[in-house]
């Protein structure tokens, strides 16, 4: 299960309800499952942004609608998995593509703030990516991310979640 919880912007833009019922569950059981999401405009494009509350993984997703959002997150969340170097298997035996989606509702200042932080270290990224298949890659690099959350006393999202997964953590250059 997914919950992605909607900034206002994101209900009123893209026309999305809060589900009525949403389960608990467990970060123990499924890793990745709570999603903070709002819209940007970036170079006149528009984009969504996926923000995982306890990682801090960023999903970015361009040419979302209200019908195809949750099937572009899905892919997009394997890719961005790949690039961090999580083995295919384990990538394969999460079921991303098989899990329900939740929308809640959230209106956390921490988060907001948090996720404008995101989007204003990943705007260059974003306004040099292009709409091709090769042209995917630059919306889910980990460079915003590590700006904003590394260095020596903060932990760097994507190694997080290799650890996660068993992986080492790659080797930076600082």
């Amino acid at each position: 299960m997914f919950v992605l919880n909607l900034s206002q912007k994101m209900k009123e833009i893209y026309k999305l309800k809060p589900s009525e019922n949403i389960p608990s569950n467990s970060k123990k059981t499924f890793p990745l499952w709570n999603w903070y999401v709002k819209p940007e405009i970036i170079n006149r494009k528009k984009y969504v942004l996926f923000l995982e509350r306890e990682y801090y993984l960023s999903v970015w997703v361009e040419g979302a609608t209200s019908k195809n959002i949750s099937e572009l997150f899905r892919n997009q969340l394997e890719i961005v998995l790949e690039i961090t170097g999580i083995p295919l298997s384990e990538i394969e035996n999460l079921k991303i593509q098989e899990r329900e989606i939740y929308f809640g509702k959230t209106s956390d200042k921490v988060w907001i703030g948090v996720s404008n932080e995101v989007v204003n270290c990943s705007r260059d990224y974003l306004e040099e990516s292009q709409i091709t298949t090769s042209g995917l890659k630059p919306l889910v690099l980990y460079k915003p991310n590590t700006m904003l959350f590394g260095g020596p006393n903060y932990k760097i999202p994507e190694d997080e979640l290799r650890k996660f997964f068993g992986e080492k953590p790659k080797v930076r250059n600082w």
